[in-house]
């Protein structure tokens, strides 16, 4: 058995823009969302396909991605192929940034270059939707950025560009999820039409470059999802957002990720994460991450 070697990598996410229940082309709802990129976290595999018929995985907690490796070798013609696959990664676990996501699609990507099968984003997309049941689009590029249907793997809509610049101050807020036996949240009628609202506004603030509407956008997410999931320090985290005039926030709406989201520009921006930085610490939360994101991120 010829024996080759591939490797594949991609960049997490800190949460979401919004994530919510909207209607495709045929007036059906589907779940959807828009990630918040984030390039601090990383995951990164190795595979090697050998004569064995079994794919073996290091560290051995990393099932998902073992999983996914095994459905990439079937979807190419392998089925009954092995090999070992090795799964690096510094995305924190449990808060929503995209780690489980993270090491599926960067061994979808090794296996993929090891087996030199040419397989698009889209078909990395539904392969991680196979493996997982709910993903991010982080194998897709972040321009245009995209409303993205996270248990089917596809793009509900595509806008004219990627995201704005916005800093971030990221935390955590409440304790890890599972997000495999978390329930998924059940909008009524009146969120619903709300989401495509939410939806129309942000396909204009993206065409106008307002980071200033996609911050009151993700808020707006936030608030609504805070019923299916609620961060614990809410009524704090609304007081910090007006205390130190960030224009909104975004949270993981299956974890417990945080994002205080700031104009890009250090000079306007700078006294209020300061002052954020602050407040968080008089709440004695410490573990924070600091990060640039939309724009050519």
């Amino acid at each position: 058995m010829h024996r080759a070697i591939g490797q594949g990598s991609v960049s997490g996410h800190f949460g979401e823009i919004i994530q919510g229940s909207f209607r495709d082309p045929d007036g059906a709802i589907v779940r959807a969302l828009v990630t918040l990129r984030c390039p601090l976290f990383q995951a990164w595999a190795l595979f090697e396909l050998t004569s064995d018929t079994e794919v073996t995985i290091e560290p051995s907690y990393c099932v998902k991605a073992k999983r996914a490796a095994e459905n990439t070798l079937a979807y190419v013609g392998l089925l009954g192929q092995g090999g070992r696959l090795h799964i690096k990664s510094n995305a924190p676990i449990g808060i929503g940034a995209g780690s489980s996501t993270g090491d599926v699609v960067a061994a979808i990507r090794a296996v993929n270059e090891a087996c030199r099968a040419g397989l698009t984003p889209m078909e990395v997309a539904r392969l991680a939707v196979d493996t997982e049941t709910a993903i991010d689009p982080i194998m897709l590029r972040a321009s245009p950025e995209v409303l993205f249907t996270y248990r089917n793997g596809t793009v509900l809509e595509r806008f004219s560009r990627c995201l704005p610049s916005v800093r971030v101050l990221g935390f955590t807020d409440g304790q890890p999820v599972d997000t495999v036996n978390h329930p998924p949240a059940r909008y009524d009628r009146v969120q619903i039409a709300e989401f495509e609202e939410l939806r129309n506004r942000l396909r204009r603030a993206i065409d106008r470059a307002d980071t200033a509407d996609i911050g009151r956008i993700a808020t707006r997410s936030a608030e609504i999802n805070q019923a299916y999931l609620p961060k614990p320090s809410w009524l704090l985290l609304r007081d910090i957002v007006r205390d130190a005039g960030a224009i909104g926030l975004a949270v993981s709406h299956s974890g417990s990720a945080v994002a205080l989201l700031f104009d890009p520009r250090p000079d306007r921006s700078d006294v209020g994460m300061a002052r954020a930085r602050h407040r968080l610490d008089e709440a004695g939360i410490c573990r924070r991450w600091h990060f640039l994101a939309g724009g050519s991120s």
